[in-house]
């Protein structure tokens, strides 16, 4: 019994930490929130009804395709905002230790973790959710399923890049320099090493960086995604130059699973170095 009442409080001691953090980040997810349905809006319902002659997909498919090609920034920005400062800021203002005080330190970082992952999935759904909509509303029905794997997968790349993030923020002085120092990386760096191991090494499949694995997001809602080719080839003088457009299901899944682990682990050991 007394083990029992123990676990009850200490989960209890992380869950009101995770509402805590909830309510404290509440004024992002609205900002957030509005800033996807605006999005969705602007990019998958308005062109087709301003612009007689743009023509809505063929297929409900397709329209799903490109309604995901750029759904990755959100998630990029909102996992920054949400979890940059998860571990510095807590160092530099102590919020959660004046309302906590007799908390333990992981068990008030791991509530904080998942009160953010828990507004980043609702993000997450709102796009999602948004989309079923609009495409419902342009083809009836049925919504395909395979809407729901793409929000698997893209529910994988939001925990891939929130233990990606907290890394950061483990080891930074300010959330500021967490964001900046990671969009850099997400969106200019690691393009620039998959256009050079897609130079250097053609045979060679970029499964460890995260831009090439979140492709699955939206390649998985192709019905022949089991049959089609993976990548392609073609030819610049002597050189032949392979392109990877997806990961394999397994693929993905482990590596999400992957940079999840490793950014977390790492994130934990650092954190464990520093004194709140």
């Amino acid at each position: 019994m007394e083990r029992i009442k123990s676990l009850y409080s200490e989960v209890k001691s992380i869950f009101l930490t995770c509402f805590f953090e909830m309510t404290l980040q509440i004024k992002k997810f609205i900002i957030f929130s509005s800033i996807t349905i605006i999005a969705i809006i602007l990019n998958s319902y308005l062109p087709y009804i301003l612009i007689p002659q743009l023509q809505v997909p063929n297929t409900q498919v397709y329209f799903y395709q490109s309604g995901l090609n750029t759904f990755y920034l959100i998630i990029i920005f909102a996992v920054c905002f949400f979890f940059s400062g998860i571990i510095c800021s807590e160092f530099r203002d102590k919020t959660g230790i004046i309302i906590f005080p007799k908390i333990n330190k992981y068990k008030l970082i791991i509530g904080k973790y998942l009160g953010n992952l828990t507004l980043v999935t609702g993000v997450i759904c709102i796009y999602y959710l948004s989309l079923a909509l609009i495409g419902y509303n342009f083809y009836g029905e049925p919504i395909s399923y395979r809407l729901f794997f793409s929000f698997g997968f893209a529910l994988l790349y939001a925990l891939a890049l929130s233990s990606f993030i907290t890394f950061f923020s483990s080891f930074m002085k300010s959330a500021k320099g967490t964001i900046v120092i990671t969009i850099i990386l997400l969106l200019f760096v690691l393009n620039i090493v998959d256009t050079l191991v897609m130079v250097i090494r053609i045979e060679f499949e970029p499964i460890f960086s995260l831009n090439y694995v979140r492709n699955i997001i939206t390649f998985i809602l192709d019905p022949d995604f089991s049959t089609m080719d993976r990548y392609m080839e073609y030819t610049i003088g002597d050189f032949t130059i392979r392109t990877w457009l997806t990961p394999s299901i397994q693929g993905a899944i482990i590596a999400f699973l992957i940079y999840m682990t490793i950014f977390f682990l790492f994130a934990s050991l650092l954190f464990k170095r520093r004194q709140l």
